[in-house]
């Protein structure tokens, strides 16, 4: 039940943030796109996960998602991450491949720390 809970949880970013350019002209900072990013995951992710996890494992997950693809996003869906919105996109843009290979990646870093977490309650 957990593993489903826990496999849900990661599919979530990219459901959610389909990535799409949306208008501005400003780059946000990296915490800037991560608390947006955060504030966009909150309304998908039940307490119960957060309880699973631990809200730090899941701000380092979000994070992790935002140090792997900043620098190779634009600046406007950037933007729109951190404005916390749903942007979508075509899933052979390169937003979307970019920010889809970095959610992968970091899913995979906290799927080992979930395990070693459950393991240690063995």
């Amino acid at each position: 039940m957990k593993m489903k809970k826990l496999s849900a949880l990661f599919m979530i970013p990219a459901l959610a943030v389909s990535l799409a350019a949306c208008g501005g002209d400003d780059k946000p900072t990296k915490e800037e796109v991560t608390s947006g990013l955060s504030q966009a995951m909150d309304e998908y992710i039940d307490a119960e996960v957060v309880d699973q996890l631990g809200q730090e494992a899941l701000d380092n997950y979000y994070g992790c998602i935002v140090d792997e693809s900043y620098d190779d996003l634009s600046d406007d869906t950037l933007k729109s991450l951190a404005d916390g919105e749903e942007p979508t996109a075509s899933e052979d843009s390169d937003d979307y491949q970019t920010f889809n290979s970095a959610t992968e990646t970091c899913t995979q870093s906290l799927m080992e720390e979930a395990m070693s977490g459950l393991e240690g309650e063995e």
